[in-house]
């Protein structure tokens, strides 16, 4: 009798077990898995040799050179943004296939500007953005852009998205941010000058000298070396809207403006600001670096002003 019982226990258990595993093994495959919306980008990553980025704000291309330039005027431009952007695209996950219609495009956002809305609404296009590798397309992708941010849940975004040349579209999870064409572009322009080695500094108006500076001697007043510790800031870091290669065109009547300074070395760092009332441009003459005056580059009026303005603030006489 207690060899039966326990012949009878071991049956038991070996149910039991062989139950509880498969009943496990159930739920683990009864859950969705979350497949990575661009399964090889990471393996690819090194690849990339060219972003373009096509939005309401703007449209821009950054092309790998010695570096990362933008394609129209070669001039560096920040990284960060476009690295995080390429990481942020290859960890996207599938959350759900949402249409393999065509029609539905333009509800989630994901129509492109070749394709007409019905209702003309501009929240019915998405932004685009093409990777290309070796000088080809390799991803050409749409992100809803009336849908962006549907929910938020622990830091990660759900949104809609599609390829270019495909009609299915995903609700994807993940965190994008789409670098802007504008703002935080250029990289800023170190013009590599400290006080230390500035000897004079010349401010011209229409080439009418109306300013000198001469640091030969150190600077007494507090608020003197507290402004000019911010100036040789500015100067390390000019932030940049827009470059060009070749001189804009500029319709209206202008005004000039010319910041030199002459360093310890006796070399001369030059900038120019042309003003129409609206835009200012800068132009720079550095022998320590002639690369910087193939370039136009368009400085905001803040910028401007801590250039110029700020130079007039200082208890040291112009």
């Amino acid at each position: 009798m207690k060899r039966f019982l326990a012949i009878i226990a071991v049956i038991i258990i070996v149910s039991l077990s062989f139950f509880t595993k498969n009943y496990y093994e159930s739920l683990i495959q009864s859950k969705p898995t979350q497949a990575l919306f661009l399964p090889h980008l990471k393996q690819e990553l090194a690849s990339i040799d060219s972003i373009s980025i096509q939005t309401a704000k703007g449209n821009c291309t950054v092309v790998k050179q010695d570096g990362w330039v933008d394609e129209s005027s070669h001039y560096p431009i920040t990284l960060e943004s476009r690295r995080k952007l390429l990481l942020d695209l290859s960890t996207l996950t599938i959350v759900d296939k949402k249409t393999s219609s065509a029609g539905d495009h333009e509800k989630l956002g994901l129509l492109t500007n070749n394709t007409p809305p019905n209702n003309q609404a501009s929240n019915a296009y998405g932004d685009q953005i093409i990777l290309y590798s070796h000088g080809k397309p390799l991803y050409h992708l749409v992100i809803g852009y009336a849908q962006r941010n549907i929910k938020h849940v622990s830091g990660l975004n759900y949104f809609y998205i599609r390829h270019h040349d495909r009609q299915d579209a995903f609700l994807v999870k993940g965190e994008i941010n789409i670098p802007s064409c504008k703002d935080d572009y250029f990289e800023p322009i170190n013009l590599n000058v400290t006080l230390d080695d500035i000897k004079t500094i010349d401010v011209k108006s229409n080439l009418v000298k109306i300013g000198h500076i001469d640091l030969t001697n150190k600077l007494t007043s507090n608020s003197d070396k507290t402004a000019f510790a911010s100036y040789e800031q500015t100067l390390s870091s000019i932030p940049v809207i827009a470059v060009w290669d070749s001189k804009p065109v500029i319709k209206t009547k202008t005004t000039a403006e010319y910041v030199s300074y002459t360093t310890t070395k006796q070399q001369i760092v030059a900038l120019a600001l042309t003003d129409d009332g609206t835009h200012y441009w800068l132009t720079i003459d550095d022998a320590r670096n002639p690369k910087l005056h193939q370039w136009f580059f368009e400085i905001s009026p803040p910028t401007r002003r801590q250039l110029v303005d700020s130079l007039y603030q200082l208890k040291t006489p112009l």
